[in-house]
């Protein structure tokens, strides 16, 4: 189980502890020169810009039944063009800190009563996004 992760904005010195997502995963992937390409026998000729323990992170998460504070709050961490985030990562065994941008937010709302269209008796169903390493 997820028990948090840390966002900062900007150029903030401070993290803000966020929500624990009910889903985190992480995808690690190679990033290859446009000089990458395969030979004449089919063979990779591989320029490898990053990779190994560097390999560039994408973060998918995904809150379920949070309040609107939370949503607010965690919409307002990722709404610049760079965020950091610190999160736990299976490459390095423990928590690993960098800087993201974030992916489409896809938001689903339920309203808590039927009869009202208060703001304060809509919460979200679900939150989830995808921070991709810059």
């Amino acid at each position: 189980m997820i028990t948090c992760i840390h966002m900062k904005k900007g150029a903030s010195d401070t993290y803000t502890q966020i929500k624990a997502p009910n889903e985190l995963s992480v995808s690690i992937a190679d990033l290859d020169a446009e000089t990458t390409t395969r030979n004449s026998l089919g063979r990779m000729v591989r320029q490898r810009v990053r990779g190994g323990s560097n390999a560039v992170r994408t973060v998918k998460l995904k809150w379920q039944n949070i309040s609107d504070e939370d949503t607010r709050l965690i919409l307002d961490m990722v709404s610049g063009t760079y965020f950091w985030l610190k999160y736990p990562d299976p490459y390095v065994y423990g928590y690993r800190e960098a800087q993201f941008y974030v992916g489409d937010r896809d938001i689903q709302i339920k309203r808590m009563k039927e009869s009202t269209l208060s703001y304060s008796e809509i919460f979200t169903k679900e939150l989830s996004f995808n921070c991709i390493e810059r």
